[in-house]
């Protein structure tokens, strides 16, 4: 439980999905690590998201501690916890739970969370970053979300776009996204409106290779009457700052259709470079269509930041 109670905000790795053991001295709140050792924890992207809904639904924003377990009575309010706190709390409830990690997942989920529905703030070694542009901003998908996603995948438009021929369910799709929250090589978006939380498009960061700093990405509107106002601009800007900002890779792929010219337009003005043509890769409503092979480098991304 020292373990626990002494965590401060520079111990949480969210992009790396880490949480860093570091003993202290002295804590405000009495907890000790007996082992004394640094040591460095794995944890899934799914409770690192639970994490960051906690820090900006019932974190204090005027602390003066960085501590991140807090008493959030109200006379308490913004104190770190202390070991009797806890142990009240897990007095109090229908089942005992024992042992640093039924303690440890028992006050993450334990909190009153939700996903962002306005604002899209993610945390990286105590700092911010604000996945949210003038129009726009990414949140992660939901199992709710999956109406939408097939809807889309009806829309003939669409699949022509994507050079998408296959059909799906309800439940194929719902199944999808829940392997693509549970896949630690992937982060998946969707893109809404700041004025009213629709969702307008969606967006794949996948194949993250961490051993040579490079990831797959793609993106798609959900109707044809979407595209062509500079959304999906907006959108493609949030996830380089993402990737190069947050993610820290080298390298962006993605691949495109030589049919979707607005595509490549949005592309091109993002930044991202022709690498290669695989020829006649796609035959659609009998025609052939090449795929263009589009990247951009971490140095080509911090040109266009100047």
């Amino acid at each position: 439980m020292g373990e626990v109670l002494s965590l401060r905000v520079e111990d949480i790795s969210t992009w790396d999905n880490l949480i860093n053991i570091t003993p202290r001295d002295r804590n405000e709140n009495g907890a000790y690590i007996k082992l004394r050792k640094e040591r460095t924890i794995d944890v899934s992207k799914e409770l690192m998201a639970l994490y960051t809904d906690y820090l900006v639904h019932e974190y204090g924003e005027d602390l003066e501690h960085d501590y991140i377990f807090i008493n959030l009575k109200e006379s308490y309010f913004g104190k770190p916890l202390k070991y009797q706190s806890v142990l009240d709390l897990i007095r109090n409830m229908n089942s005992v739970l024992q042992g640093f990690w039924a303690v440890i997942l028992w006050i993450f989920f334990s909190v009153r969370i939700k996903y962002y529905k306005r604002n899209r703030i993610l945390y990286v070694g105590g700092t911010t970053m604000n996945l949210k542009s003038e129009r726009i901003y990414l949140r992660p998908l939901e199992e709710s979300d999956a109406k939408i996603f097939l809807n889309n995948t009806k829309d003939e438009e669409i699949r022509y776009m994507t050079g998408t021929k296959g059909s799906f369910t309800l439940d194929q799709i719902q199944q999808h996204i829940r392997s693509s929250n549970e896949d630690s090589s992937r982060y998946d978006f969707a893109i809404c409106l700041n004025e009213n939380g629709q969702m307008i498009g969606e967006l794949s960061i996948s194949d993250i290779d961490e051993d040579n700093s490079k990831a797959g990405f793609r993106i798609s509107m959900n109707a044809i009457e979407l595209t062509g106002k500079g959304f999906g601009t907006e959108a493609i800007q949030l996830v380089l700052k993402f990737v190069f900002e947050g993610l820290k890779l080298n390298r962006l792929q993605l691949e495109v259709f030589s049919h979707n010219k607005r595509g490549i337009r949005a592309y091109e003005k993002s930044g991202f470079n022709q690498e290669g043509i695989l020829r006649d890769s796609l035959y659609y409503n009998g025609k052939f269509s090449d795929e263009i092979i589009m990247s951009i480098l971490q140095k080509e991304y911090k040109k266009t930041e100047i």
